[in-house]
């Protein structure tokens, strides 16, 4: 299996935060596919840059429409990275201390008690969650799967039952929120290392 990782910029350059995300993952040992889209600089050297349509082509990035991130986007390339190569996704806002084994079919963990994360997450192609997620699209119109109950009610309502379009979906949607939701109905949530192999640091801290 490839110890090779993968993330994906676009929009500006590298930030200080994403030159130190990627330089620890080149002195842990690991290759560092950097998938881009538009002028992406303040690469570090030993990268291997991408063309980010490669995997996944949606016209110009989809964003969440009232945030302008282009995390939605970066939700949905994960996922057909997946089903085109077998690297591991990585965000470029974590530090890695020591290697990642990529030689699991699955890598993923808890970033809380109950909640999976998706900035480190490999999944196979046969996932039964991995088929799931794919079936987000860049033009998805529907009900986060997270969304029950009353809270579903309202969305239905405000979108007079035609679905409320992905890009205006609540954040982490498509991402943990969903990863979690199909792990667990799969039973795939077997696989989910605890929360102090890549999230030791709680969110709020």
């Amino acid at each position: 299996m490839t110890s090779t990782l993968a993330s994906f910029w676009t929009g500006s350059p590298l930030g200080t935060i994403e030159y130190i995300s990627a330089l620890s993952f080149l002195e842990t040992g690991h290759s560092l596919v950097l998938y881009v889209i538009g002028d992406v600089g303040n690469i570090p050297p030993g990268i291997e840059v991408r063309d980010a349509r490669e995997i996944l082509d949606t016209g110009k990035v989809v964003t969440y429409r009232k945030t302008g991130s282009a995390a939605l986007y970066a939700d949905l390339f994960r996922y057909a990275l997946f089903t085109k190569t077998d690297l591991t996704w990585v965000d470029l806002d974590i530090v890695a201390l020591r290697p990642i084994d990529t030689s699991a079919p699955y890598i993923f963990g808890y970033e809380r008690s109950d909640t999976l994360n998706n900035a480190v997450l490999k999944l196979p192609k046969d996932s039964a969650a991995l088929q799931e997620l794919l079936k987000f699209k860049s033009n998805t119109r529907g009900y986060p799967p997270t969304v029950q109950g009353f809270r579903r009610f309202k969305y239905m309502v405000k979108s007079l039952g035609f679905g409320i379009h992905i890009r205006d979906w609540p954040w982490g949607a498509t991402g943990p929120r969903a990863l979690t939701h199909f792990a667990k109905e799969s039973g795939e949530i077997r696989h989910a290392q605890n929360m102090d192999v890549f999230y030791p640091i709680p969110f709020p801290d």
